[in-house]
């Protein structure tokens, strides 16, 4: 029976996407990124609309516990538009299950590193070149934010489209003492033109305030970069189902 529900794939079952020693059964599966093993969940609908493939990725979670936060939002997304998408768990990091992404997130701090980016970036190209995607939307919120924006810099070209939420796109001016992250203000002269970046800060987020986004934003633009920033009204730091309504419009420009 056809279901108009999107459904989980189990793409252990698909070896073009990871080798055999990342894959898990049931709903979840695994991406190889430079050699580690990190954990997917992946909603195709049933009536797939768009070559477009749209991946989200978690933040800190620095109080603890799960990184599946929006799984939710994924699976909503997928359904609505008829796109695929998939939630990829940072190194280190674990689902609400138990199953956990290799490598290492140095206790939830300063773990935006050369290899945790790497890492993300190679298993972002793997999983476009696997669904075919002509285009890639990345979805970021806070630590996620700054490592997809550390990815436009430090890999050109794999990420089409960059929606950070909350970014600390400056970490020298967020947290100075972090020394092992990749700051993505530093590389935001390699961010080519044929990217897009669209962020997001709450207008009360006492974390990571707008400036940290509004000046990689400044940046990236006067390289050619088209790029804008938007301030969320009465919004926060935590990702929650008002900054996904208010961020729904520019997802919905870019998915054809």
């Amino acid at each position: 029976m056809k279901r108009a529900a999107a459904l989980f794939v189990a793409l252990a079952t698909l070896p073009a996407l990871s080798q055999d020693r990342c894959a898990v059964p049931d709903n979840l599966s695994r991406v190889d990124g430079k050699g580690k093993c990190l954990v997917i969940l992946t909603t195709q609908p049933a009536e797939k609309k768009s070559d477009t493939l749209v991946v989200w990725i978690h933040g800190d979670v620095s109080r603890g516990g799960p990184a599946d936060y929006m799984a939710g939002y994924a699976r909503r997304q997928s359904e609505g538009l008829g796109v695929t998408t998939v939630v990829l768990l940072r190194p280190g990091y674990e689902d609400r299950n138990g199953n956990r992404s290799a490598g290492g997130n140095h206790g939830r701090r300063d773990s935006y590193t050369e290899e945790n980016v790497d890492a993300v970036a190679s298993a972002l190209a793997n999983l476009k070149k696997h669904h075919g995607a002509k285009k890639l939307l990345v979805i970021g919120h806070s630590g996620g934010a700054a490592i997809t924006a550390a990815t436009l810099g430090r890999h050109p070209g794999i990420v089409d489209v960059a929606y950070l939420i909350a970014c600390p796109c400056n970490i020298g001016a967020w947290q100075p003492q972090w020394y092992m992250s990749v700051s993505p203000i530093t590389v935001a002269d390699k961010v080519p033109p044929s990217s897009r970046v669209y962020a997001f800060t709450g207008a009360r987020d006492s974390n990571t305030g707008a400036g940290l986004a509004k000046e990689f934003v400044s940046a990236v633009s006067k390289h050619g970069v088209p790029a804008e920033f938007q301030e969320i009204p009465e919004q926060g730091h935590d990702f929650n189902p008002k900054i996904a309504e208010f961020i729904s419009p520019a997802v919905e420009k870019e998915i054809k």
